[in-house]
């Protein structure tokens, strides 16, 4: 897929992940630097902290390197030694409007939230969505490496802790992170006695950031519902609601169009602003597709919306 982007899109940089699930990132900017002749910077992403990493990605024609999990200073430091002035002045620009918040972060056991908020650039509505994301994601995560390790099929497993160290890292549950890294090593080596004692370890510190982050959704789901109902909700009108968000609808298709993560914030905005239960219930459809940054299926769904009540 990056391949063929890169061959209908001029791009200023690229940001390439290492471990992607079909044609690793060495392979594809192997191929990049083949097939065209181009000087666009390429930096490597990775989570593997590895020695001889750094030597590997310059050698196959890569710019530089960053190791995951990043914070954004760390991320702009890169930046700015590829990246035209300009350029820089408009991504800074962008983080600038970055909603920040120093005061009321939750607080959730096992989790350094303050730091998973520093490295999103204080944005706390994103590192929620991605907490809760992981929780859903993993589910059956540990009974699949379990399975994977009884099977002996150690590479599989490999790739499932891989993306599990750069995931937990990321949402700063130093705890899961560490353990992770043990057990990759660990079934890397094919270590067999190691497995066995590390892997207790693993999987406490797995169930308890999940239960974590469920005891924390469930409590904001009953803080919400509270809220809900002290509050007096207008009665809806559809027809008074469609006027009042209309132009939003437009400027959330265009944004939408460019697959702009800016649709997040923008659809929350539309979903506050209407009263027709009707309307918001169809509204939240789209946002659960926003959510999981499938883009194309919520335009897809607000097309439709707009077919439905803006003929």
């Amino acid at each position: 897929e990056a391949i063929k982007l890169i061959e209908n899109h001029r791009y200023d940089l690229i940001l390439m992940d290492l471990q992607m699930p079909i044609m690793d990132g060495i392979t594809a900017t192997e191929i990049i630097r083949k097939r065209w002749d181009n000087n666009i910077p390429i930096i490597a992403m990775t989570a593997d902290v590895l020695s001889g990493i750094k030597d590997e990605v310059i050698r196959v024609g890569m710019n530089d390197y960053i190791a995951k999990p990043f914070e954004t200073k760390k991320l702009f430091t890169v930046l700015k030694k590829w990246l035209k002035p300009d350029n820089i002045e408009k991504i800074e620009a962008q983080f600038s409007k970055t909603k920040r918040q120093s005061l009321g972060l939750p607080d959730i056991k096992h989790l350094k939230v303050d730091t998973g908020v520093a490295r999103l650039n204080g944005n706390i509505e994103a590192y929620i969505k991605l907490i809760k994301r992981f929780r859903k994601n993993n589910q059956n995560t540990s009974e699949e490496i379990l399975n994977l390790i009884e099977k002996h099929e150690y590479f599989e497993c490999q790739k499932i802790l891989h993306t599990l160290k750069g995931v937990s890292g990321n949402i700063s549950a130093d705890g899961l992170f560490e353990a992770t890294i043990k057990l990759e090593s660990a079934v890397k080596n094919i270590n067999t006695r190691l497995i066995k004692i590390i892997l207790p370890e693993f999987i406490r510190e797995f169930n308890q950031v999940l239960a974590a982050i469920e005891y924390y959704e469930k409590q904001e789901t009953k803080n919400n519902e509270r809220l809900q109902t002290e509050k007096t909700i207008k009665p809806g009108n559809i027809e008074e609601d469609l006027g009042l968000i209309n132009k939003n609808l437009k400027d959330l298709r265009e944004i939408l169009k460019n697959n702009n993560i800016r649709s997040i914030s923008l659809m929350k905005e539309l979903i506050n602003g209407v009263f027709s239960p009707e309307l918001k219930n169809e509204l939240i459809k789209v946002n659960c597709k926003i959510e999981d940054y499938e883009f194309e299926e919520s335009l897809e769904l607000l097309n439709n919306f707009v077919k439905k009540y803006l003929k």
